[in-house]
């Protein structure tokens, strides 16, 4: 987005990418430490951005979580924690966002292709992601009137910290390596390989230009054919 001639703010549990970030891009970038699951702490970095930046034209809500779940072993904090950062953060930052998003402004929402598709062991999760693409949906007709966009984004496999470290609990869950067990899920997916972190910016960046005015309401897969809906 800093790419394409957007002022960002940018917003994380963690400060430290960001503000090397900020720094870089003095007057174009703004760090926020962030909690998506607390309101207070949404609304306030909301406000933040509107001081900031003045308006906000694009929101894209990438922050999430995992972990295993099984049903016979579920936790209500594990199951509370996954559905607070997955599915109430997009919700509040939605709502905050949405007085200063202008007419033609998107909003942009990351689920999962476990958002189509279930998951054994991965209950809250799968919950979590199906729901934010029915809250995609649902927001995209009560808000295109105002010619709001509102997309969902499904990555399969990506290589992120946050995959390797499911992976690795999984694996060793399975008495397997870890690096045995990647290399099965990576001969699962027809491409043969998981994606770049990229692939998924760039796609995210589609979506909030002209070119795609006309795209609302869908939940678009980014797996490497791994789930072909």
């Amino acid at each position: 987005f800093l790419q394409d001639g957007y002022q960002v703010a940018l917003a994380a549990r963690s400060l430290d990418i960001l503000k090397e970030i900020e720094a870089a891009n003095p007057g174009n970038a703004k760090a926020f430490r962030l909690d998506v699951s607390n309101r207070d702490e949404v609304d306030q970095v909301i406000a933040g951005t509107v001081e900031a930046f003045g308006s906000i034209d694009c929101v894209v809500n990438n922050a999430g979580t995992g972990g295993r779940t099984p049903i016979d072993e579920m936790v209500d904090e594990d199951w509370s924690k996954i559905l607070a950062v997955n599915l109430d953060g997009p919700m509040y930052v939605t709502r905050a966002a949405l007085p200063h998003i202008p007419e033609g402004g998107q909003i942009i929402n990351i689920s999962s292709i476990l958002g189509k598709v279930g998951a054994p062991l991965s209950g809250a999760y799968c919950a979590s992601k199906f729901g934010l693409i029915g809250f995609t949906k649902a927001m995209a007709l009560e808000l295109a009137s105002r010619k709001i966009q509102v997309n969902a984004v499904c990555p399969g496999w990506v290589e992120t910290d946050m995959a390797d470290s499911g992976i690795a609990e999984e694996a060793e869950n399975l008495g397997l390596k870890m690096s045995t067990l990647k290399m099965k899920l990576t001969m699962a997916v027809p491409q043969r390989r998981f994606l770049d972190p990229l692939e998924i910016a760039h796609i995210i960046a589609f979506l909030a230009t002209p070119e795609a005015q006309g795209i609302t309401g869908q939940a678009i897969s980014v797996c490497g054919g791994l789930c072909p809906a």
